[in-house]
Protein backbone atom coordinates (compact mmCIF):
# COMPACT_ATOMS: atom_id res chain seq x y z
CA UNK A 1 0.00 0.00 0.00
CA UNK A 2 2.94 2.26 0.99
CA UNK A 3 4.61 1.78 -2.59
CA UNK A 4 1.52 2.36 -4.24
CA UNK A 5 1.07 5.77 -2.51
CA UNK A 6 4.21 6.99 -3.64
CA UNK A 7 3.62 5.50 -7.18
CA UNK A 8 0.88 7.11 -7.69
CA UNK A 9 1.66 10.31 -6.54
CA UNK A 10 4.95 10.13 -8.58
CA UNK A 11 3.06 9.51 -11.80
CA UNK A 12 1.15 12.58 -10.71
CA UNK A 13 3.95 14.81 -10.45
CA UNK A 14 5.80 13.48 -13.81
CA UNK A 15 2.66 13.87 -15.61
CA UNK A 16 2.14 17.37 -14.28
CA UNK A 17 5.86 18.53 -14.73
CA UNK A 18 5.56 16.69 -18.46
CA UNK A 19 2.54 19.46 -19.39
CA UNK A 20 5.41 22.61 -18.37
CA UNK A 21 8.30 21.19 -20.04
CA UNK A 22 9.79 24.02 -22.07
CA UNK A 23 10.34 23.36 -25.81
CA UNK A 24 13.89 23.70 -27.31
CA UNK A 25 12.98 26.63 -29.09
CA UNK A 26 10.85 28.36 -27.09
CA UNK A 27 9.07 31.11 -27.64
CA UNK A 28 9.46 34.10 -25.01
CA UNK A 29 7.03 36.93 -24.57
CA UNK A 30 8.11 40.00 -26.14
CA UNK A 31 7.92 42.39 -23.08
CA UNK A 32 10.69 40.34 -21.02
CA UNK A 33 13.27 41.64 -23.98
CA UNK A 34 12.77 45.07 -22.53
CA UNK A 35 13.50 44.24 -18.79
CA UNK A 36 16.29 44.72 -17.26
CA UNK A 37 17.75 42.70 -14.19
CA UNK A 38 15.89 44.24 -11.63
CA UNK A 39 12.86 43.82 -13.45
CA UNK A 40 13.53 39.90 -14.30
CA UNK A 41 14.18 39.64 -10.71
CA UNK A 42 10.61 41.43 -9.85
CA UNK A 43 9.13 38.77 -12.47
CA UNK A 44 10.41 35.68 -11.12
CA UNK A 45 9.75 36.74 -7.52
CA UNK A 46 5.93 36.96 -9.06
CA UNK A 47 6.21 33.37 -10.41
CA UNK A 48 7.81 31.84 -7.58
CA UNK A 49 4.85 33.15 -5.28
CA UNK A 50 2.71 31.85 -7.01
CA UNK A 51 4.09 28.05 -5.99
CA UNK A 52 2.95 24.95 -8.31
CA UNK A 53 0.61 27.28 -10.45
CA UNK A 54 3.94 29.34 -11.43
CA UNK A 55 6.51 26.36 -12.09
CA UNK A 56 5.66 26.85 -15.88
CA UNK A 57 6.32 30.51 -15.82
CA UNK A 58 9.74 29.89 -13.75
CA UNK A 59 11.08 27.06 -16.36
CA UNK A 60 10.38 29.63 -19.44
CA UNK A 61 11.95 32.18 -17.86
CA UNK A 62 14.84 30.65 -16.71
CA UNK A 63 15.42 29.41 -19.83
CA UNK A 64 15.07 33.41 -21.03
CA UNK A 65 17.24 34.61 -18.62
CA UNK A 66 20.28 31.91 -18.89
CA UNK A 67 20.19 33.23 -22.56
CA UNK A 68 20.74 36.54 -21.44
CA UNK A 69 22.99 35.74 -18.79
CA UNK A 70 25.05 33.97 -21.34
CA UNK A 71 25.21 36.87 -23.39
CA UNK A 72 25.81 39.54 -20.70
CA UNK A 73 28.67 37.45 -19.32
CA UNK A 74 30.40 37.13 -23.11
CA UNK A 75 30.43 40.80 -22.50
CA UNK A 76 31.61 40.69 -18.80
CA UNK A 77 28.32 42.69 -17.66
CA UNK A 78 27.42 40.53 -14.93
CA UNK A 79 27.51 42.27 -11.64
CA UNK A 80 26.98 39.80 -9.15
CA UNK A 81 25.07 42.21 -7.02
CA UNK A 82 22.03 42.94 -9.54
CA UNK A 83 22.05 38.97 -10.32
CA UNK A 84 22.47 37.37 -7.12
CA UNK A 85 18.52 36.93 -6.59
CA UNK A 86 18.22 35.79 -10.37
CA UNK A 87 20.64 33.02 -8.95
CA UNK A 88 18.47 31.96 -6.01
CA UNK A 89 14.81 32.72 -7.48
CA UNK A 90 15.39 30.46 -10.10
CA UNK A 91 18.44 28.15 -9.84
CA UNK A 92 16.78 25.00 -10.09
CA UNK A 93 15.76 25.52 -13.28
CA UNK A 94 18.61 27.22 -15.20
CA UNK A 95 20.45 23.99 -17.53
CA UNK A 96 23.26 22.14 -15.45
CA UNK A 97 25.60 24.12 -18.20
CA UNK A 98 24.34 27.91 -16.43
CA UNK A 99 24.36 26.69 -12.78
CA UNK A 100 27.94 25.71 -13.20
CA UNK A 101 28.51 29.11 -15.03
CA UNK A 102 27.07 31.18 -12.52
CA UNK A 103 28.64 29.61 -9.50
CA UNK A 104 32.11 29.90 -11.10
CA UNK A 105 31.92 33.68 -12.04
CA UNK A 106 29.67 34.44 -8.87
CA UNK A 107 33.25 32.92 -7.07
CA UNK A 108 35.22 34.31 -8.91
CA UNK A 109 33.99 37.86 -8.50
CA UNK A 110 32.89 38.01 -5.36
CA UNK A 111 34.43 35.77 -3.49
CA UNK A 112 37.99 34.25 -4.93
CA UNK A 113 39.74 34.31 -1.64
CA UNK A 114 38.36 34.15 2.39
CA UNK A 115 39.85 37.94 2.15
CA UNK A 116 37.39 38.48 -0.31
CA UNK A 117 34.42 36.66 1.96
CA UNK A 118 35.42 38.60 4.60
CA UNK A 119 34.80 41.97 2.95
CA UNK A 120 30.90 40.73 1.69
CA UNK A 121 28.12 41.91 3.77
CA UNK A 122 25.82 39.61 5.81
CA UNK A 123 23.17 40.09 2.52
CA UNK A 124 25.59 39.44 -0.57
CA UNK A 125 26.93 36.30 2.24
CA UNK A 126 23.42 34.67 2.85
CA UNK A 127 22.22 35.16 -0.90
CA UNK A 128 25.60 33.66 -2.12
CA UNK A 129 24.89 31.03 0.04
CA UNK A 130 21.26 30.40 -0.93
CA UNK A 131 21.89 30.97 -4.62
CA UNK A 132 24.94 27.87 -4.41
CA UNK A 133 22.62 25.98 -2.93
CA UNK A 134 19.55 26.42 -5.49
CA UNK A 135 22.42 26.12 -8.16
CA UNK A 136 23.78 22.95 -6.61
CA UNK A 137 27.48 23.96 -7.25
CA UNK A 138 28.07 22.63 -3.71
CA UNK A 139 31.93 22.35 -3.85
CA UNK A 140 31.86 25.80 -4.73
CA UNK A 141 29.91 26.50 -1.31
CA UNK A 142 32.15 24.54 0.67
CA UNK A 143 35.47 26.18 -0.77
CA UNK A 144 33.54 29.58 0.08
CA UNK A 145 31.55 28.76 3.51
CA UNK A 146 33.42 26.37 5.35
CA UNK A 147 36.88 28.51 6.48
CA UNK A 148 34.53 31.18 6.96
CA UNK A 149 32.39 29.17 8.90
CA UNK A 150 34.66 28.07 11.09
CA UNK A 151 36.82 30.96 11.61
CA UNK A 152 34.15 34.23 12.17
CA UNK A 153 31.38 34.84 14.01
CA UNK A 154 29.82 36.70 11.75
CA UNK A 155 26.70 34.22 10.61
CA UNK A 156 26.08 34.40 14.51
CA UNK A 157 24.01 37.10 13.08
CA UNK A 158 21.97 35.77 10.86
CA UNK A 159 18.25 34.71 10.78
CA UNK A 160 17.10 31.21 10.76
CA UNK A 161 16.69 31.17 7.24
CA UNK A 162 20.06 32.23 6.07
CA UNK A 163 21.73 29.68 8.85
CA UNK A 164 19.57 27.03 7.17
CA UNK A 165 21.35 27.84 3.78
CA UNK A 166 24.67 28.08 5.39
CA UNK A 167 23.51 24.36 7.10
CA UNK A 168 22.84 23.07 4.36
CA UNK A 169 25.93 23.74 2.50
CA UNK A 170 28.48 22.51 5.65
CA UNK A 171 26.23 19.37 5.77
CA UNK A 172 27.05 18.92 1.70
CA UNK A 173 30.79 19.34 2.61
CA UNK A 174 30.76 16.22 4.34
CA UNK A 175 33.73 15.66 6.96
CA UNK A 176 35.23 18.71 5.70
CA UNK A 177 32.39 20.61 7.12
CA UNK A 178 32.11 18.99 10.70
CA UNK A 179 33.98 21.79 12.51
CA UNK A 180 31.70 24.46 11.33
CA UNK A 181 28.36 22.04 11.63
CA UNK A 182 29.19 21.64 15.70
CA UNK A 183 29.68 26.00 15.78
CA UNK A 184 26.23 26.44 13.78
CA UNK A 185 24.79 23.47 16.17
CA UNK A 186 25.62 24.98 19.28
CA UNK A 187 24.33 28.84 18.32
CA UNK A 188 21.15 26.87 17.07
CA UNK A 189 20.36 24.80 20.08
CA UNK A 190 21.29 27.76 22.44
CA UNK A 191 19.01 30.23 20.79
CA UNK A 192 16.37 28.52 18.76
CA UNK A 193 15.24 25.59 21.19
CA UNK A 194 15.07 27.19 24.78
CA UNK A 195 11.26 27.94 24.33
CA UNK A 196 8.31 27.47 22.19
CA UNK A 197 8.13 30.88 20.57
CA UNK A 198 11.84 30.63 19.79
CA UNK A 199 11.11 27.21 17.86
CA UNK A 200 8.27 28.63 15.94
CA UNK A 201 10.47 31.66 15.17
CA UNK A 202 12.14 29.45 12.78
CA UNK A 203 10.06 28.81 8.81
CA UNK A 204 10.06 24.91 8.87
CA UNK A 205 11.98 24.21 5.98
CA UNK A 206 15.43 25.91 8.63
CA UNK A 207 14.15 23.17 10.64
CA UNK A 208 14.03 20.43 8.13
CA UNK A 209 17.40 21.56 6.99
CA UNK A 210 18.77 21.59 10.70
CA UNK A 211 17.48 17.97 11.56
CA UNK A 212 19.13 16.54 8.14
CA UNK A 213 22.66 17.86 7.82
CA UNK A 214 23.10 18.52 11.58
CA UNK A 215 22.02 14.75 12.28
CA UNK A 216 25.27 13.43 12.22
CA UNK A 217 26.21 15.87 15.40
CA UNK A 218 22.82 14.98 17.17
CA UNK A 219 23.28 12.39 19.84
CA UNK A 220 20.34 9.75 20.37
CA UNK A 221 19.57 11.57 23.49
CA UNK A 222 19.98 15.26 21.47
CA UNK A 223 17.61 13.78 19.07
CA UNK A 224 15.17 12.92 21.54
CA UNK A 225 15.38 15.94 22.77
CA UNK A 226 14.65 17.91 19.73
CA UNK A 227 11.57 15.82 18.93
CA UNK A 228 9.96 16.20 22.55
CA UNK A 229 9.94 20.05 21.93
CA UNK A 230 9.32 19.99 18.32
CA UNK A 231 5.81 18.24 18.99
CA UNK A 232 5.08 20.70 22.13
CA UNK A 233 5.86 23.48 20.22
CA UNK A 234 3.26 22.39 16.79
CA UNK A 235 1.03 20.57 19.02
CA UNK A 236 -2.09 21.50 16.65
CA UNK A 237 -1.11 20.57 12.63
CA UNK A 238 -4.56 22.66 11.93
CA UNK A 239 -3.18 25.64 12.97
CA UNK A 240 -0.28 25.26 11.10
CA UNK A 241 -0.09 26.42 7.13
CA UNK A 242 0.17 23.24 4.80
CA UNK A 243 3.87 23.25 3.69
CA UNK A 244 4.33 24.39 7.41
CA UNK A 245 2.63 21.58 8.95
CA UNK A 246 4.86 18.81 6.30
CA UNK A 247 7.48 20.49 7.31
CA UNK A 248 6.96 19.90 10.83
CA UNK A 249 6.17 16.01 10.09
CA UNK A 250 9.06 15.04 7.70
CA UNK A 251 11.51 17.18 10.22
CA UNK A 252 9.91 14.95 13.50
CA UNK A 253 10.66 11.77 10.94
CA UNK A 254 14.23 12.99 9.43
CA UNK A 255 14.81 13.15 13.91
CA UNK A 256 13.78 9.60 14.44
CA UNK A 257 10.22 10.04 15.67
CA UNK A 258 9.10 6.81 15.56
CA UNK A 259 5.43 8.24 16.29
CA UNK A 260 4.87 10.92 14.03
CA UNK A 261 3.54 8.28 11.48
CA UNK A 262 0.66 7.27 13.64
CA UNK A 263 -0.18 11.03 15.24
CA UNK A 264 -0.11 12.22 11.39
CA UNK A 265 -2.50 9.41 10.28
CA UNK A 266 -4.79 10.32 13.27
CA UNK A 267 -4.99 13.43 12.73
CA UNK A 268 -6.17 13.00 8.92
CA UNK A 269 -8.85 10.56 10.39
CA UNK A 270 -10.32 13.87 12.33
CA UNK A 271 -9.19 17.05 10.16
CA UNK A 272 -10.23 17.77 6.11
CA UNK A 273 -7.67 20.47 5.93
CA UNK A 274 -5.43 17.55 4.16
CA UNK A 275 -7.20 17.53 1.49
CA UNK A 276 -6.35 21.10 -0.03
CA UNK A 277 -2.93 20.51 0.02
CA UNK A 278 -0.50 20.33 -2.87
CA UNK A 279 1.33 17.27 -4.59
CA UNK A 280 4.55 18.53 -2.69
CA UNK A 281 2.81 18.43 0.90
CA UNK A 282 0.88 15.36 -0.69
CA UNK A 283 4.32 13.75 -1.20
CA UNK A 284 5.53 14.75 2.37
CA UNK A 285 2.34 13.01 4.14
CA UNK A 286 2.66 9.94 1.85
CA UNK A 287 6.67 9.70 3.30
CA UNK A 288 5.28 10.10 6.79
CA UNK A 289 2.61 7.66 6.70
CA UNK A 290 4.72 4.91 5.22
CA UNK A 291 6.30 3.58 8.62
CA UNK A 292 2.64 4.16 9.95
CA UNK A 293 1.87 0.71 9.98
CA UNK A 294 -1.74 -0.96 10.91
CA UNK A 295 -2.36 2.50 12.61
CA UNK A 296 -2.15 4.35 9.57
CA UNK A 297 -3.62 1.69 7.24
CA UNK A 298 -7.31 3.77 6.50
CA UNK A 299 -5.13 7.18 6.46
CA UNK A 300 -2.74 5.80 3.80
CA UNK A 301 -5.85 3.96 1.82
CA UNK A 302 -7.41 7.82 2.03
CA UNK A 303 -4.63 9.59 1.06
CA UNK A 304 -4.45 7.16 -2.13
CA UNK A 305 -7.76 8.19 -3.00
CA UNK A 306 -7.21 12.11 -2.98
CA UNK A 307 -4.37 11.43 -4.92
CA UNK A 308 -6.76 9.65 -7.53
CA UNK A 309 -9.48 12.25 -7.19
CA UNK A 310 -7.16 15.28 -7.80
CA UNK A 311 -4.23 14.24 -9.74
CA UNK A 312 -5.46 11.17 -11.92
CA UNK A 313 -8.96 11.31 -13.14
CA UNK A 314 -9.81 13.61 -16.18
CA UNK A 315 -11.62 16.12 -15.73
Amino acid sequence: MNKLVRGMLVLAILAAAASITVAEDPVFPEEWKSLDVAGLTALARQFVAQGAAGVDNCKLLAAYVAQRYAADAAENKVDWNEWLDLGSLLGTYYPKATQEAMAKDMQQKLAPDQEAVSKLTDEQLKKTCKALVKLRQFDIGSAIFVTWAKETNAWQSWDPEGLGWLVYILGEAREAGKEARLRLLEHISGKYLTDNTAIRSVPGESWKFFAEYLYGELSPDTRTQWITKLRAAFPDMDALKPREAAYNVWTLRILGDSGVGARTAKWMEGSAAWKSWGAWELDRLAEVLSDSGEAGKAARVSLAGQITTKYMVDK
